[in-house]
């Protein structure tokens, strides 16, 4: 906790003309209990010169005081208004960047553009998490935010309310590091105390820490990531919102993918096909999207074989195996499972250490004499892993047994290309990969205009939460900087809404549970090593999902299909 009084700061005056209630005494009290003793309009009044007056403010004045005051204009300090003593309203200097919230957005040329921000007229402070920590202070996640940020400030300078905005920028993986996880909320919540954050946790943490922090608070989340059937039938107060679907939704492209690989593969209308899932136990979010792959055809599960994948599982032809996500967990059971069932298609419903672990072994151990090494359809969790990228390094020929499922980019191609001109503009060093990640880049723009609508006084998340539902229906604007002037000049009247659209598509919500209505979409890696979202997009058939479909242009390699041999 870096919070401290500064001790050279003077407490505020006050306006006595309008303030003082008068009566016949010349004294009406000497502490503030006897204001409160006189109950009514006097009980919230404080006791100042012998008189009931509106409580004066002690502390800081500002936070060009707090940056100053402590001798380093770098470092980021705010003049935060702490739990009134008494009737007496405080303000404390704190410290906004700490060991698990080490960045400060935006960033700006100067890399400091904060700061000027902060010393500004009552800035707005807000925060987003991303995957930082140690000496790592920028990633994909919190350079969207950044851009955001700058985009934001650059044309509009700040809200309609005139307050610009600044963010922390926070970790959001701590292994089984709760702790960390824990000061990182205290900090946010109950020290720094933002109304709102663009979380990339995952839903056990976000479960947990809206639960213990963000509730109590009223703190407004938007969450960068998917929902899940629990996040979604939490109590939340209607303050946490997804950027993305559920993954049981994005799981049912997997079925039209698999039929479409054993095609590929000139084997569908065979009768022994082997088929292995590896799902991560331990991350909830995966462990539900596994679920519709193993339901009958008619509620989206796969057929192979002319039979069900119990069916297929009861003849030993399926095989679902369980990882965690410990790097160092035991998985030579699994791997042996593999690698004497030595399936056709091994799927991926699991995180990094699919590749990391599974799929780099079978790819070392598989026997020569044996059938073909096997196709691979990955998760969403899969999509542009480093090592995945090592491996096609060494093995450029393996991507043509790779495709992927993930949550459909939006359908606006202009609206894509001016997101992603203006992050590779604003960050040039940045991997070419990190322009995937559009649904933070749409997160942060919900929060700030959010923010927008909510209007001056933002007390806390609910206010956030009330300015969101003015961006879900009227006339329609982008994200971005085209537009914005026009957005925030309409937002700016009490009484309008706007359609906010992202670059994933409109603001189509479910309003009861905050889950973004979307399905899944195919990946695949083309012959440059490239990854490419959204080469083939599911098609709903919610009457009859066995008639559902992929329509697109699979052109990362030939996955048309082949003779059976």
């Amino acid at each position: 906790m870096a919070s401290i009084t500064a001790s050279s700061v003077l407490a505020l005056g006050w306006v006595s003309g309008c303030s003082v209630l008068y009566d016949l005494e010349t004294k009406q009290c000497s502490a503030d209990a006897d204001c409160a003793a006189l109950g009514g309009v006097f009980a919230e009044l404080a006791c100042v010169d012998n008189l009931c007056q509106a409580p004066p403010v002690t502390g800081c004045e500002s936070n060009a005081q707090c940056i100053d005051g402590f001798g380093d204009t770098f470092r980021p300090w705010a003049c935060i208004e702490q739990e009134p003593d008494g009737v007496r309203r405080v303000r404390e200097c704190v410290e906004l960047t700490t060991t698990e919230c080490p960045t400060m957005l935006p960033l700006g040329d100067e890399d400091d553009l904060f700061l000027e921000i902060l010393r500004s007229e009552n800035p707005l402070i807000l925060a987003g998490t991303g995957l930082i920590g140690g000496t790592q202070l920028l990633d994909a996640r919190l350079r969207n935010y950044d851009l955001a940020l700058r985009e934001l400030d650059g044309i509009a300078r700040g809200l309609p309310s005139g307050r610009r905005v600044a963010m922390i920028g926070c970790g959001s993986l701590f292994e089984d590091d709760e702790a960390a996880l824990d000061r990182e909320m205290d900090h946010l919540v109950n020290e720094v105390k933002v109304p709102g954050i663009v979380s990339s946790y995952i839903a056990e943490d976000l479960q947990r820490v809206f639960n213990e922090y963000g509730r109590p608070a009223q703190t407004f989340v938007m969450s960068a990531l998917d929902s899940d059937a629990t996040l979604g039938a939490m109590q939340d107060d209607g303050l946490i919102w997804h950027i993305g679907p559920g993954f049981d939704v994005i799981a049912h492209a997997y079925a039209p993918l698999f039929a479409r690989t054993l095609a590929h593969l000139g084997i569908a209308e065979r009768t022994d096909v082997k088929v292995a899932t590896v799902v991560t136990t331990d991350n909830r979010t995966l462990l539900l999207m596994a679920s519709p792959i193993e339901q009958p055809p008619a509620q989206y599960g796969l057929a192979f074989n002319g039979k069900t994948v119990e069916e297929n599982a009861n003849e030993g032809n399926y095989l679902s195996l369980g990882i965690n996500s410990n790097e160092t967990s035991d998985i030579s059971t699994q791997l042996e499972q593999i690698l004497t069932l030595l399936p056709n298609v091994i799927i991926s419903v699991a995180n990094q250490q699919f590749v990391l672990r599974i799929m780099t072994a079978v790819e070392a151990e598989w026997p020569t004499s044996g059938p073909p090494k096997p196709f691979y359809l990955l998760s969403p969790a899969n999509f542009e892993h480093d090592a995945l990228r090592s491996m096609l390094e060494t093995n450029p020929s393996l991507r043509t047994r790779i495709a992927g499922v993930n949550g459909a980019a939006g359908t606006n191609t202009g609206l894509t290309d001016d997101y992603v001109g203006a992050f590779r503009r604003t960050f040039p060093e940045a991997d070419p990969g990190d322009v995937n990640y559009e649904n933070f880049y749409d997160g942060a723009y919900y929060l700030l205009y959010a923010a927008a609508a909510a209007g001056q006084n933002i007390d806390n998340g609910q206010s956030l939460r009330a300015g969101f539902n003015r961006l879900l229906a009227g006339p329609p604007y982008n994200v971005g900087a085209t537009g914005m002037s026009g957005a925030m000049s309409t937002l700016a009247n009490a009484n309008a809404t706007i359609q906010l659209n992202g670059v994933l598509g409109p603001p189509d919500w479910n309003t009861i549970n905050g889950t973004r209505r979307s399905y899944g979409s195919v990946w695949c890696i083309d012959s440059t090593r490239t990854y490419k979202p959204d080469v083939l997009r599911y098609v709903a058939n919610d009457t009859d999902p066995t008639q559902a479909g992929l329509m697109g242009d699979f052109d990362c390699f030939d996955f048309e299909p082949a003779v059976s041999p």
